[in-house]
């Protein structure tokens, strides 16, 4: 405090140098490493197993970083600030909390919501800790999964295959147990490395090698559902940044691949490139999946089974014999199954005012590099929700990269735009000094 009893600016007074400037990077670097790699070792091969090992690593894990980095604004006197800018991710904590009420699993219910609100309290502060948070996202989730890319070749080249490729899934894991748990981080890094704008010319060759190391990455993982995840985002990024010219080329070429598909047969087009890729109409089991889900969420359909209280161990086997699906494979689904239409709404109204500020970046922001950063997250949520969202749950899970970019790009595009609204409506430093004289 100082002498008028007023909380000390620390930011202002330590500049770059401050612990604090440096802890949403760290807080970064470990989120990144745990859900793309599970902090698994060089050394320690690929195994499978359906229990969830990783738990109280989890829990251990966005504790001490929401503690950390409540800590740290705490101290920079920025707390209610932060708390009135993000207060839509505290709704969906509580509302997450609340479901514990009625939850067949109240317990995990509650752990989960913990996880989660940690997560959401660790992500606000970040943004306000960092001085440009849409630059501190945009190099976030361009280099970190570029860095996954890379070591992943580099253990696909040197080390034993046990290590880098899952026995029950072909296809590049790297660094990650999964195929489909790295492929959709180098999606995210491709799409948003496009998006950098390099100032000096040691940005630009980060820029092209992050992209590179992606697709080579994401291609030997051999995941169709990444890729057309990547095919979406990539597309659209260049149709937002591109010239007038090269975008109505872009939207003649789409409309050139779309007719041809219904003239050939879109089922017939669609169960070669399946073939071609080792998977079947039925999408590896999961049509029959998604309608034993669908008949569950029927049976409460308003306010769900409670947060994460569904998928307890055992449940996919009741609801399908020949695997043990985790989740619904389907975004939309889980968020049904375990909140319903309420809750449904209650992750629209968090989540979705993120993309109208996207667009409003985008469209309207000063700076080319800010427009294009907002041009990538806008691409990137855009490929999650109309392609990764129908194959992959994801929504409401801190520890998933997926959701983890979701709420970094969320919470950068609210803190900018209100750090823009307040900047226009400070008043004239000049008519101050004439009211005091």
């Amino acid at each position: 405090m100082d002498a008028r009893g007023a909380p000390l600016d620390l930011a202002a007074q330590t500049g770059d140098r401050g612990l604090h400037r440096w802890l949403p990077g760290i807080v970064c670097v470990l989120w990144c490493c745990y859900s793309v790699n599970g902090f698994r070792g060089w050394w320690v091969p690929i195994t499978l197993s359906d229990s969830d090992a990783g738990s109280g690593m989890r829990q251990v894990l966005f504790l001490g970083s929401a503690t950390a980095v409540a800590g740290a604004v705490w101290m920079t006197g920025r707390s209610w600030e932060t708390i009135r800018t993000h207060w839509r991710f505290a709704l969906l904590a509580f509302w997450l909390a609340l479901t514990m009420v009625y939850s067949e699993a109240p317990a995990t219910t509650l752990k989960r919501s913990i996880v989660f609100a940690c997560g959401a309290v660790a992500t606000a502060g970040m943004m306000s800790l960092v001085r440009d948070p849409m630059r501190f996202v945009g190099r976030t989730l361009a280099f970190i999964p570029a860095a996954a890319a890379w070591v992943s070749l580099a253990w696909w080249l040197v080390l034993p295959p046990s290590i880098t490729t899952n026995p029950a899934r072909p296809g590049l894991a790297g660094v990650s147990n999964h195929p489909n748990t790295l492929a959709p981080v180098l999606s995210i890094g491709l799409v948003m490395s496009i998006s950098l704008l390099p100032s000096t010319r040691i940005e630009h060759i980060a820029r092209i090698m992050a992209a590179l190391g992606c697709v080579i990455a994401l291609t030997l993982t051999g995941s169709v559902t990444s890729l057309g995840f990547a095919a979406v985002g990539v597309s659209l990024l260049l149709a937002l940044v591109l010239p007038t010219y090269w975008r109505a080329l872009g939207v003649l070429l789409g409309l050139g691949t779309l007719s041809a598909l219904l003239v050939a047969g879109v089922s017939s087009v669609s169960e070669s490139m399946l073939n071609s890729v080792g998977r079947d109409s039925s999408l590896s089991g999961r049509d029959e999946l998604w309608k034993q889900v669908s008949n569950r969420i029927g049976d409460a359909p308003i306010f769900g089974k409670g947060w994460g209280a569904f998928w307890v161990e055992g449940r996919g086997r009741e609801l399908v014999s020949s695997w043990n699906p985790r989740q619904s494979h389907n975004a939309y689904l889980d968020v049904l199954l375990d909140l319903g239409l309420v809750g449904a709404l209650v992750c629209l109204v968090t989540l979705g005012p993120a993309y109208w500020l996207a667009v409003k970046r985008w469209r309207f922001a000063p700076e080319a590099r800010e427009r294009r950063t907002a041009a990538g997250l806008l691409a990137v949520a855009t490929g999650l929700l109309l392609v990764y969202a129908l194959q992959q749950s994801f929504i409401g899970k801190v520890d998933s990269f997926a959701f983890f970019t979701v709420m970094l790009g969320s919470a950068a595009l609210v803190a900018t735009n209100d750090s823009r609204a307040r900047e226009r409506g400070a008043p004239d430093p000049a008519m101050r000094v004439r009211a005091s004289g």
